[in-house]
């Protein structure tokens, strides 16, 4: 977190439109620091590294119900999942969505579950939540969301097969941000259907989450969607130094 926080403040630093974005399964995390704060710690730095949204993962459910509704509730952004709702309401689990103004432009962000071991994972807990079809919710969700957003950006834990068939199969999706990756993606690969952008930034392994970053950078315009794209996939080495105020934070806790 201390390194990927010093590359943040570096595109900040270089370009006021930045949004930092995550994939899911980042709440429940495999270190011991993680584990024994339920996952508060990583709230608390990505708070204070500034994420704009996050989706939800699978595997946060493993904090529970809960905990993770405890989680959810300290994030100072947005969590996000359009396929969850809560039985008792048939509301939204959490928010689906946001639209947020970035130099000018309307930029959708939309976020997707993957629910195929939720129930395991919940146990009995888990009928507390009505799990969605993510490729048929995000049919319904991006044509509701097109007609007000210049751009559209879905945060997709569904892995890369279920992420090609989203870009293939749901029109005006502009650009895939994908987690629950099992291979190494050496670049990003683009939907010959709907000319939908995906990017994949690293595989995690225990230990190992966090290691890389994705840096996307776009060029579009309103009527023609993306002219042009670079990527770049960072590996956060020793040549990027810890920043303070991040490494603060996971000395505060280790000293507890």
């Amino acid at each position: 977190m201390a390194r990927r926080a010093t590359k943040v403040k570096a595109e900040r630093a270089a370009s006021p439109y930045v949004l930092l974005l995550d994939a899911g399964n980042s709440i429940y995390g495999d270190e011991q620091l993680t584990r024994s704060t339920q996952g508060q710690v990583v709230i608390e730095a990505m708070n204070l590294i500034g994420y704009d949204a996050v989706a939800l993962g699978a595997g946060d459910f493993r904090l529970g119900l809960e905990v993770l509704r405890t989680r959810i509730s300290e994030a100072q952004f947005p969590v996000l999942s359009a396929n969850m709702l809560a039985t008792d309401t048939e509301q939204p689990f959490v928010t689906p969505y946001v639209i947020k103004k970035v130099g000018g432009y309307q930029i959708a962000i939309l976020g997707l579950t993957d629910i195929e071991n939720i129930e395991t994972i919940l146990g009995e807990d888990a009928q507390a939540l009505r799990l969605l079809d993510p490729l048929e919710t995000a049919q319904r969700t991006v044509a509701e969301l097109r007609p007000q957003a210049d751009v559209v950006i879905v945060l997709s834990h569904l892995g890369t097969q279920l992420n090609r068939q989203l870009a293939d199969t749901v029109p005006g999706i502009d650009v895939i941000v994908g987690g629950l990756v099992v291979k190494w993606p050496t670049e990003p690969w683009r939907s010959e259907v709907n000319d939908t952008l995906l990017v994949e930034a690293e595989v995690p392994s225990p230990g190992h989450a966090g290691r890389r970053i994705g840096v996307l950078r776009l060029s579009f315009e309103s009527e023609r969607g993306i002219t042009d794209y670079t990527w770049q996939n960072v590996t956060l080495a020793s040549d990027y130094r810890d920043d303070p105020d991040v490494r603060a934070l996971l000395d505060r806790y280790r000293t507890q």
